[in-house]
C-alpha cells in the first residue's frame, strides 16, 4: 500500500525538484515546439550530478518520443508482435537511461542468461546448466546481470499465458541472480547479503512493471515484490503519461544506485579488507541449521 501511494503521488519522481518541473513544463510544449525547447534548457547551478543525469535522460527520451509522434500512424496500430513495440518504445527508453546514468549495460532480444545457466549446472558431473533465453539483460557495473527483461505480448492484445509464462520465468531468473551473488561472496557477511535485489521489467502490451526480487534475512528464502508500473505514451496526446514513466525510471535509478553500494561493499569484505567475525559470514550463515 506505501509503494502504491507512493507511485500514485509521484514521489521518487517530485523528491527530485529540478528534473520534475522540467518534465512538467516540457508536457506543456507543442510537438513542433519541444525539441527546441527541451536544447535550449540550461541546468541549474544546485543539482547534483544524478539529477543532471535524470534531466539528461528525459531530454534524450522526450526527443527521441517527438520524432516518433510525426509518424503518420503508431506502430500500434500496425502490428501486434511483441518485438515491434518492444523495440521501437521499450530499447530506445533503457539504452537513453543507461547511456546517461552509467547504471546499465543491454544485450536485447533472445539473450542467454548466464546466471540461471549457473544457477543450473549439475555440480556432481560438471555439465552445463540449461539454457533459457530473456528479452533483455542489463548488466550492472560489475558486468553482472541485474535486471531481466521481458515482453509478453503485442501493443494490441495480451497473450495471458504468455504473460503467466514469462512472470515465472522473470522470478526464476532473478533468482538466480541472487544465488550467483552469495556464491561469489561467501566470505562476506550475510546482513550485507541481505540488502542485494535483483530487478525485472516486464512490458504487457503497452504497460511496463518494475519489480525486485530479495533475500530474506535466512540468506536461503526470497521476497519478490511489484514496485510500480506505468503505461508508455505512444501519442503527442498521451504525453502526460511520462510523468509515470520517469516515476518509474527515477525509482530504477534510486534502486540501481542503492544496490550499486551493496555490490561495492560485498567486493569488499570478501576482499578481506574489512574485519568479519567468522559467523558473520555468509558460509556460516548457510551451515546453520
Amino acid at each position: 500500500m506505501v509503494v502504491k501511494d507512493a507511485q500514485l503521488s509521484l514521489t521518487t519522481l517530485k523528491s527530485w525538484k529540478a528534473a520534475y518541473v522540467f518534465l512538467v513544463d516540457a508536457l506543456k510544449q507543442t510537438q513542433s515546439e519541444l525539441p527546441h525547447w527541451l536544447w535550449r534548457y540550461e541546468y541549474p547551478t544546485d543539482i547534483d550530478k544524478y539529477e543532471k543525469e535524470l534531466i539528461r535522460t528525459i531530454q534524450f527520451v522526450l526527443t527521441n518520443f517527438s520524432s516518433k509522434c510525426n509518424r503518420q500512424k503508431s506502430m500500434i496500430n500496425l502490428s501486434n508482435s511483441e518485438r515491434t513495440f518492444w523495440v521501437d518504445r521499450v530499447v530506445p527508453l533503457f539504452q537513453i537511461f543507461g547511456d546517461q546514468t552509467g547504471l546499465l549495460n543491454y544485450q536485447w532480444c533472445e539473450v542467454f542468461s548466464r546466471k540461471h545457466a549457473e544457477n543450473t549446472m549439475n555440480i556432481k558431473n560438471c555439465t552445463s546448466g540449461k539454457a533459457r533465453f530473456v528479452d533483455g539483460m542489463g548488466d550492472d557495473v560489475y558486468n553482472e546481470e541485474r535486471v531481466v527483461m521481458e515482453s509478453s505480448s503485442g501493443a494490441i492484445k495480451e497473450n495471458i499465458r504468455h504473460t503467466v509464462d514469462d512472470t515465472v520465468k522473470q522470478v526464476h531468473s532473478t533468482i538466480a541472480i541472487l544465488n550467483s551473488d552469495i556464491r561469489h561472496h561467501m566470505n562476506a557477511i550475510s546482513h550485507t547479503m541481505t540488502k542485494t535485489s535483483a530487478f525485472g521489467i516486464h512490458l504487457v502490451r503497452t504497460t511496463m512493471t518494475l519489480s525486485a526480487t530479495r533475500l530474506n534475512n535466512d540468506c536461503k528464502s526470497y521476497s519478490h515484490e511489484q514496485i510500480q508500473s506505468c503505461e508508455i505514451p505512444t501519442s503527442y496526446e498521451q504525453r502526460t503519461k511520462w510523468l509515470r514513466t520517469f516515476d518509474l525510471m527515477a525509482k530504477l535509478m534510486e534502486l540501481l544506485r542503492n544496490q550499486k553500494a551493496v555490490s561495492d561493499l560485498l567486493e569488499v569484505e570478501q576482499d578481506g579488507a574489512v574485519k568479519i567475525g567468522e559467523n558473520d559470514t555468509i558460509r556460516a550463515m548457510l551451515q546453520r541449521e
